[in-house]
């Protein structure tokens, strides 16, 4: 019994090895089942649909091979050929997996490319395309060295990075990353070689894991987006920017205006507090003052008093000293009374 069908849909730069990699994956040992180009210029023009039978493992695995034109072709005809490859995948109803083939002795990706890659993004969503894409490196090493090893890690990173600029994916959006792959295409040129089907066993089982966990996309509704529409919907998303820019800057204003009330109610409160405080200031001032005053006033009363006190105290023993004088003279008068008393009774004087 036959497994489900796995529908794979390489792309690529023209040259890069995609027929080359559809020949290998169908065991066509003349390697003319999908046309490879042998220059610049992309000898398929319209997708190429092959379905068939491979044996892994003693199991029956049905694939298909949706070959596409290369992009970065000299004729400049990327988007006619895309065009073509959405009615063929329209036709399909549901792609498994997007294989981007990629020369491993390339320095970058070219804009071209770059603008295909973006082609397919905005025919499904970023995240659907992302999470159904592979890469493959063609012209890997056999026996890869540890600068080989080196040179992908950091061509991986490359490309994944800019592979979600150019789709506009955002940093925290949830997605699965894509299985890097590689194979030694340009030793082998096509040859029949067992071990290196093996290799290509191994990588198909990986690609099959993942299909199985992540289910197909489906490409029923799916719309061209050309020139014109992406020029449509870039203007829509400058418009909508533009809205964004307004409404944010509105909210900017109205943050600005709160903020300056918000700063001058607090700056009034803080000068009402201010000439609370010195009011304060000047009660406790004039409390001084007044307290200052009425202890000096105190303390002149009580001079006053103490003055006054001394001068009735001299006064009083002045009145004493008067009095006791006045007593004395009294007594010596009495007693000069009684002695001429005394003398006019006898005759002579009495002592006393």
């Amino acid at each position: 019994m036959l497994s489900k069908l796995y529908r794979l849909v390489p792309f690529g730069p023209t040259g890069c090895g995609k027929s080359q990699l559809c020949n290998f994956i169908y065991k066509d040992k003349s390697n003319k089942k999908f046309e490879v180009s042998d220059g610049y210029d992309s000898q398929t023009k319209d997708p190429q649909s092959e379905i068939f039978t491979r044996k892994i493992d003693d199991e029956e695995i049905q694939l298909e091979l949706i070959d596409t034109a290369g992009c970065s072709d000299s004729a400049g005809d990327d988007e006619e050929n895309f065009k073509k490859l959405i009615i063929k995948l329209k036709e399909k109803k549901a792609v498994d997996l997007f294989l981007l083939v990629f020369n491993f002795n390339n320095r970058r990706i070219d804009k071209p490319t770059r603008d295909y890659i973006k082609l397919i993004a905005n025919t499904f969503t970023p995240t659907e395309f992302y999470n159904h894409l592979a890469i493959v490196f063609t012209h890997y090493p056999e026996n890869p060295s540890e600068d080989d090893k080196e040179q992908k890690r950091k061509k991986t990173g490359k490309i994944i990075e800019l592979i979600r600029e150019v789709i506009g994916l955002a940093d925290g959006q949830a997605t699965i990353p894509p299985n890097i792959y590689e194979l030694d295409t340009k030793n082998y040129n096509g040859n029949f070689i067992p071990k290196f089907q093996a290799t290509i066993d191994i990588i198909l089982i990986k690609m099959i894991d993942i299909i199985n966990l992540i289910g197909p996309v489906n490409t029923e509704n799916i719309k061209y987006c050309g020139v014109k529409d992406r020029l449509k919907e870039e203007q829509k998303k400058l418009e909508q920017q533009k809205l964004e820019f307004e409404r944010l800057q509105k909210m900017e204003e109205e943050k600005k205006k709160i903020y300056e009330e918000l700063m001058k109610k607090r700056e009034e409160k803080i000068q009402e507090e201010r000439r609370r405080q010195e009011e304060e200031r000047k009660r406790q001032e004039e409390e001084r003052i007044r307290q200052e005053e009425y202890m000096r006033y105190i303390r002149i009363r009580e001079e006053e008093m103490e003055r006054e006190e001394e001068i009735m105290r001299k006064r009083l023993m002045e009145e004493l000293e008067e009095k006791k004088r006045k007593m004395i003279e009294y007594e010596e008068r009495m007693r000069q009374l009684e002695y001429e008393k005394s003398k006019d009774d006898d005759g002579f004087c009495h002592v006393f």
